[in-house]
Order: structure tokens, then sequence, then C-alpha cells
């Protein structure tokens, strides 16, 4: 189920992402930023990807989510559909994406990213689980 949308913030993309937990609330910021680039239905599960990133505390650790994404699909076309965030916790995340590398016949681009942002940055802890909310430079 889809738990994130997108709102405009001027020339800039903003987008409000959802989890019951911060492990489920990470993996759809991937499929987020995903959906911001392509069709994510378009997205192919045929190779799988591990991925590490650190940060210090848990707002950062959504930067560098994202943008280890973002360089993740500007340097080498990386796309993917599935993310399974296997350990999180305030200073290291270590996860799988699952998808394909980009191919322009079958993904239409919908815009490019140049990053994630500090910019309103929040992540916050409700009573029905965990709310983000990222601007991303476009």
């Amino acid at each position: 189920m889809q738990r994130f949308h997108s709102f405009d913030h001027g020339g800039d993309l903003g987008l409000e992402i959802y989890g019951d937990d911060l492990k489920e609330l990470f993996e759809q910021a991937g499929k987020a930023f995903t959906g911001i680039v392509t069709d994510l239905s378009t997205v192919c599960v045929s190779a799988a990807t591990e991925l590490q990133v650190h940060a210090p505390d848990l707002e950062q650790m959504l930067v560098e989510w994202l943008t280890e994404l973002i360089y993740r699909f500007e340097a080498h076309g990386e796309l993917f559909r599935e993310y399974c965030i296997r350990s999180l916790d305030n200073h290291r995340l270590l996860g799988t994406a699952r998808g394909e590398v980009y191919d322009p016949e079958r993904h239409p681009l919908r815009t490019t990213v140049k990053g994630a942002t500090y910019h309103q940055l929040e992540l916050r802890r409700y009573k029905q689980g965990w709310r983000a909310r990222v601007i991303f430079d476009l």
C-alpha cells in the first residue's frame, strides 16, 4: 500500500511519508523517490542491491538514504521497486532494494531530482506511527 503523497513547494517537490514504524517509513520513502522519477509500476524486480547508510541522527539518515537512492539512479541507472530495511538505528541503516536498470523505453522519466534537502525536514513519531516531510531540489 502506498503511504506517501507529494506536494508542490515552489519550484521544488515535497513528500509526506508515513510508516507504522521507522523501517516502513524508510521503505515508503524509497518507493516515493522511485515514484517521483518514474512510474513505479513499470519497474521490474530482477536484481537485489545491498544498501548501507550512516548518519549521526534519524533526520540526517533520511536525507542520506534518499541521497544514496538519487546517486544510484544518476550514477548507475538503478531504479528500485521494493525496499526491505533489515536494520535501522540512530546511526546506521542496512537494507536491500530490488529493481532493475533504467530503460527509457519502459520507464517514463517524470522528473530529474538533484537532491534531498534539509529545508523544512521533519521526522516525527505519533500515536499512529511515524511521519516525515522532505523537500527535493528538482
